[in-house]
């Protein structure tokens, strides 16, 4: 082959994974007409990617002739063998630490250009904080976007200085702790999760809920959480 195998392209295929990736950012059902119009495509220029998507399990089709994705694609995350290895060597120590310090925690693993929720194990407390697993967290919003990217496993081109900063620091400090980006009183303690080989493969993150009654100072969590890290690594 004379071609690099990053020129060949595939249109058929290509329309199949945009349209799923499309879709899976969909909370209801759309038509064949709507997913065409999203696609910025015919009608007839999706109709096999559809068909075949039908076919294969990855949609399903309602009375109604509405599409929506099927569980198919999740099924195939979670047996992705790196990530069930993973998904077997936290789950117990994740559950663990929830109970023991009734604190929300959660685990990232890389995904291009964002952090994926792979696990979540919601506090024991009066208020149970949760995220939604398969959610994208923004690199540089997030405490766990930040340490995967601070330890490589997502791109940090075309970051300014002072981001760039940011990172190195996180990387020697070996972990990173701020304030949520995305709700108010929510206070997030990461730290990177490793392979054998020394790799990063996830971050956990315990993200902690300021309650209006707690007057005393709250635990720190970071010798805990650098331990369960260890532990899920030992696992792998």
């Amino acid at each position: 082959m004379n071609k690099k195998v990053g020129e060949a392209k595939i249109p058929a295929l290509d329309r199949g994974l945009d349209l799923l990736e499309w879709m899976a950012a969909l909370t209801e059902p759309v038509s064949l007409t709507q997913i065409a119009q999203g696609l910025q495509l015919s009608v007839s220029e999706i109709q096999r990617p559809v068909a075949c998507l039908l076919r294969r399990g990855y949609l399903r089709r309602s009375d109604a002739g509405a599409y929506r994705l099927s569980g198919r694609i999740a099924g195939l995350a979670g047996a992705h063998p790196p990530h069930e290895r993973l998904r077997q060597s936290a789950l117990g120590v994740m559950t663990e630490f929830a109970r023991q310090y009734r604190e929300s925690i959660h685990l990232c693993v890389p995904d291009w250009d964002a952090a994926i929720v792979l696990m979540d194990v919601p506090g024991g407390g009066l208020v149970r904080l949760s995220l939604q697993e398969g959610a994208r967290l923004e690199s540089m919003k997030s405490v766990s976007g930040r340490i995967l990217t601070a330890f490589g496993a997502l791109t940090s081109v075309g970051l300014k200085k002072s981001a760039q900063a940011a990172l190195k620091k996180i990387y020697n400090a070996r972990f990173d702790s701020a304030a949520s980006s995305k709700v108010v009183g929510i206070t997030d303690t990461g730290v990177p999760v490793f392979d054998s080989a020394g790799e990063i493969v996830a971050a956990l993150t315990v993200s902690v809920l300021q309650m209006m009654d707690d007057g005393k100072k709250k635990k720190n969590l970071l010798t805990a959480l650098r331990d369960c890290a260890v532990r899920i690594s030992e696992g792998l």
